[in-house]
């Protein structure tokens, strides 16, 4: 999949895992029935669900780390959506650092909160906390900084029809998501450049 196919948050999760970057375990329904036995089939798997609906409207319902029952018992909520993103709770409490990778055909930099528990939403609540740097300065581990550049390598790739792009993640204190790492990316944002 090429960043050009990223119409939502769910294939943008898609794009992610397929290039090879930690996110969380997931599945994807597009309709209840699918997300039941999704549910079902990751109930000793997964301590806790986030649940995420996708298409149909602005505001879509979100569900973070809660149970098997009541995520089974909230799949209703859903009925309206094209997608259910079915994903492994992970707590955030553990989250030391969430930011945004903004790319743009001649700048790279990342904005960021530092902090327990820290989450990107924070980003769009506390801009006079932000703290901007590039990904060399970030005091993180090498084996997160190669993750990093990686992932800005395959943006830059696919950069000259994009007016920016943005990239969502998260440094936690222990080994999370699909790939057992400490960074976590939750979405990656494509904003085009009009056509003339």
């Amino acid at each position: 999949m090429k960043i050009r196919e990223i119409k939502d948050k769910a294939s943008s999760l898609e794009w992610l895992r397929d290039n090879g970057f930690n996110t969380p375990k997931f599945e994807i329904a597009k309709t209840i029935q699918e997300a039941r036995r999704f549910l079902i089939d990751l109930k000793d798997e997964y301590k806790k669900f986030s649940l995420r609906g996708v298409g149909r409207g602005s505001l879509q319902p979100f569900y973070c780390n809660i149970d098997f029952k009541e995520a089974f018992m909230v799949l209703e909520d859903f009925k309206e959506c094209d997608k259910i993103i079915i994903s492994e709770g992970i707590d955030p409490v553990y989250s030391e650092i969430a930011g945004k990778i903004l790319f743009s055909s001649d700048n790279c930099f990342v904005e960021y909160l530092e902090g327990p528990g820290i989450t990107v939403r924070d980003i769009e609540r506390n801009t006079l906390y932000l703290k901007r740097a590039s990904i060399e300065e970030l005091f993180l581990t090498p084996e997160i900084i190669r993750e990093l550049q990686q992932i800005t390598f395959k943006i830059k790739r696919e950069m000259d029809k994009m007016k920016i792009c943005i990239v969502e993640f998260s440094f936690y204190q222990r080994p999370i998501g699909w790939k057992s790492q400490r960074i976590i990316f939750w979405e990656v944002i494509p904003i085009w450049k009009k056509e003339n």
